[in-house]
Parts: C-alpha cells; structure tokens; sequence
C-alpha cells in the first residue's frame, strides 16, 4: 500500500500527458487491498478517484467496474440498500453502455439480496438476466467461474414458490459442483429446508448435520485467514523496526566498505608480489636451463666423437681379422673389450641424455605460463579454473606432449584430465582441488589408469612415476 501512495504521488495531474489511466488502476489496486483488510471507508474512497481517473482516461468500462465495486464495501458495512442501489445503477449504465455480459454478473449479484426480502418477483426477474448469460451457447459458466452459490440461489426461489421438485434439482447441483465451504452450507441449508417443507425427517437431520459440518469448516477457514491476516501485520510493524534498525546501521556502512575495499587492495598487492617472486624465479630457472644445455651439447660433442672411434674401431677390428686371422685373438679381445666399453659408454650417455632431456623438458612444462596459472589456482591464490582455462592447457598438452594427447579420445574425460595433472607434476591434493574430487577417487582413478596405460598392476605413486618417468 505504501508503494501504492507512492506511485501514484508521481503522477502530475495538471499535466497534459498525464497517463490517468495507469493511475485509476494504481487506485483501484489500492481499493481491492483495503477490501481484502476489511477496511471498507478506505475503499470507498479509492474506488471513487479510480472511477473519476478512468472517466478522465475516457475509459468507460473501467469506470462502471471501480462504481461497480463500491457494493462490495457498501455490504461490508451492512448497508443492502446501497449496495441494491448501486447495482442497479451500475446495470443499467452497463446496458446503456452495451455491456451486457457486465450487466447480468451485476444483476445477478441481487438474486440472493431480493430472495432475503422475499421479494420473488424481482429475484425472478434478475434471474432471468443472468441465466442468459451464463446459460447462453450451452456452457456452464458458474461452476467454471466459482459463482456455484448461485445453484442455491435458484433452489431458494422455487422453496419460495414451492416448486420442490425444481429447488431439489438446483440445491443438489450446487452441492454437486460446490467450490467452497460456504457453497456447501448454502446448498445443505436448502435441502434441510427442502425437507422440513415435505416433512422428510431423516433427510432434514442428514442435511442440517452436513450444514453443520460445512459451516465449522468454512469458519474455521475464516478463522484461519484472520489469524493470517493479523500475523501479516505484526510481520509488517517487525519489518518496520527491522527497517529502523538498518537505518541506524547504515551510518556504519561506508566504514565497513572502506574496510572492505582496503583490504582488497592490500591482497591485491600481495597477490602481485607473490606473482613478481614468481617471475623471478621463473627466470633463474631459465638461466639453469640454459646451462644445463650448453654443458649438454658439449656432452654431444664427446658423444659423437665417441660414435666416430666405435665406428673407426670396428673398421679396424675388421681390418685385422682379414688381415690376421687365427693369430690375433688376444688383440681382437682387446678391441671387443674396447667396443663394450664404448658401447657400455654410449648406452650411459643416451640414458643419461634422456634423462636431462626428460629433466630440461619438465622444467619448461612445469614453468609454462599456463602450468603456473594452474598451480595458482590449486593453491587458492586465484579462483577456480575456468573452462576457457582448461581449453588453454589441454592446447598446451596437445602441443608440448602430442603422445599424451593421443590419448583424450579414447580415455574418459576425468581419467585424461588427471593423466594430465599427473604428467605436468601436481600433486594429489592439488588436482582435488582443481578437478573438485576426493582424493580417494583420484587414487583409484590412478590405480586404474596405470592398469590401462602400462597393462600392469601397481598403486597410485607407481602411476605417477610411470607417467613422469617412462610414459
């Protein structure tokens, strides 16, 4: 209600644009809500500058509906001649208007109103008007439309003239297609009525029982929705001192975002200082690298010239023994011993290499931007991996370990994401973290991966070092 008043505050009503016809519904809202609270003065008022707003707008029918509604306040405050007033007042302007669908639901709203008088004559007569419309292309538009009470109406004007028959028939088909309580206790009253009229005592005790029963029911429903109704304002005065509660703490609030926003420029900047080791540290390695490579290629160099004596050596081995045969065992034992000597040489020299060649290649997968990102992320320093993220790495695998990457078609998306944690040196902990996974499951995963990928049994750690080492 309060945005209702505060709604329809902002319109100008000496303006030319004035859009009366937005604010005659803004009323009308209004008007409906007090209605619903009981407050029927309240809702007179409204609904009367609702229907001055919607003539205003030119808005006819609007108009005739918020007049309309007036009868509804009207019998809130007990006052039935203003609301027989009203409704009549209000049919005719619908007639006159060629409302007539609007003209019948008003006008059948009275049935119940002249039954009460007793005043069959009329009653019969607004019948008569809303049973054709309701009643017109073969539809039944009370039960659709919630108005079965009407069924009731119908019984209690042939009670009245004493057509018993024709009242059994309507009492029972407004029981039949009843949509409240209050529909059941009207069409039960009817029948007990109905029966005490033909002195049938069996029905008449059956059915005032079931008014009875109806009529708790339909209390106790009302009784419900005014308890309702009375939380609703306490939850209403509750929030009004909640709200002044906020109020008084909103003084504090700009301290608290001051606070906050501090706080988050000193964990930047940690953020940034700890990127900036990194980097550091990052170029140091490449430094070592480089080292390592130079020292290697000079190693190549010795390799090569040791390929070359093994080479010279078998020549002149084979130089000899067409030369000498049978009589220089003792000198082709020495060169065999040289040539395993250089062999065992050789063979130490390519294992090494691949040593330092699988060693200088860990160092740049493990200090790749990408790999670094990714060890942020594992350790909380970032947010979580994004998928682009994970686009990102698997174009790195698929370009720094093209033998790995072979494998993501034929493994199971979960099982290639964790042979690529494993083979770019995270740890356990790590990859729980990244991939959202208990590290029991990760282990398993492991376990079972190094089935597949080695056709051999062994535990989690033999599968990192099979891929760190071998694969």
């Amino acid at each position: 209600m309060q945005y209702f008043n505060k709604a329809a505050e902002q319109a100008d009503t000496t303006s030319a644009d004035c859009d009366y016809r937005l604010l005659c519904r803004i009323h009308g809202q209004a008007a409906n809500l007090f209605l619903k609270q009981e407050i029927p003065y309240y809702a007179l008022k409204e609904f009367a500058i609702a229907e001055r707003y919607a003539m205003t707008a030119g808005d006819t029918l609007s108009a005739l509906v918020f007049h309309e509604q007036r009868a509804n306040a009207y019998y809130l405050l007990n006052m039935p001649d203003s609301v027989k007033a009203v409704r009549e007042r209000v049919a005719a302007l619908y007639s006159q208007y060629g409302y007539s669908a609007h003209a019948a639901l008003a006008v059948g709203a009275l049935v119940h109103q002249m039954l009460r008088c007793e005043n069959y004559s009329a009653a019969k007569e607004y019948m008569d008007i809303y049973d054709r419309y309701v009643f017109a292309g073969g539809k039944d538009k009370m039960a659709e439309e919630g108005r079965d009470v009407y069924y009731s109406y119908k019984g209690g004007y042939y009670l009245g003239i004493n057509k018993t028959d024709s009242a059994e028939y309507f009492f029972r088909k407004g029981l039949s297609c009843s949509s409240s309580f209050s529909n059941t206790e009207s069409a039960c009253r009817g029948l007990a009525a109905l029966y005490k009229q033909l002195n049938q005592a069996d029905s008449l005790v059956k059915y005032t029982e079931m008014a009875r029963v109806a009529n708790d029911s339909a209390y106790a429903s009302m009784t419900t929705e005014k308890l309702l109704h009375m939380k609703a304002l306490y939850d209403y005065g509750q929030q009004q001192r909640i709200a002044s509660d906020e109020r008084e703490r909103a003084d504090n609030a700009l301290l608290a975002i001051v606070l906050i926003v501090a706080s988050f420029v000193v964990i930047l900047l940690v953020f940034f200082v700890f990127y900036y080791r990194k980097l550091l540290f990052k170029e140091k390695e490449n430094e070592r690298m480089q080292k390592e490579w130079h020292e290697m290629e000079l190693e190549n160099r010795k390799h090569r010239e040791n390929i070359r004596m093994l080479k010279q050596t078998k020549e002149d081995l084979n130089v000899l023994l067409r030369q000498y045969e049978g009589e220089i065992e003792q000198l082709v034992k020495e060169k065999t011993a040289a040539v395993e000597d250089l062999q065992r040489k050789i063979s130490e020299y390519d294992k090494n290499s691949q040593e330092r060649y699988r060693k200088k290649k860990n160092v740049e997968l493990y200090n790749s931007s990408i790999v670094i990102r990714f060890h942020y992320f594992a350790e909380k320093v970032m947010a979580s991996p994004a998928f682009d993220d994970w686009k990102e790495l698997y174009k790195f695998v698929s370009k720094e370990l093209p033998e790995l990457a072979e494998y993501k078609d034929t493994l199971k998306n979960g099982e290639y994401e964790i042979c690529v944690l494993v083979r770019l040196g995270f740890a356990p902990s790590e990859i729980g973290i990244l991939t959202g996974r208990k590290l029991s499951d990760i282990a398993n995963i492991r376990k079972r991966l190094l089935l597949k990928l080695s056709n051999r049994e062994g535990s989690a750690k033999d599968f990192d070092v099979y891929m760190k080492e071998e694969f």
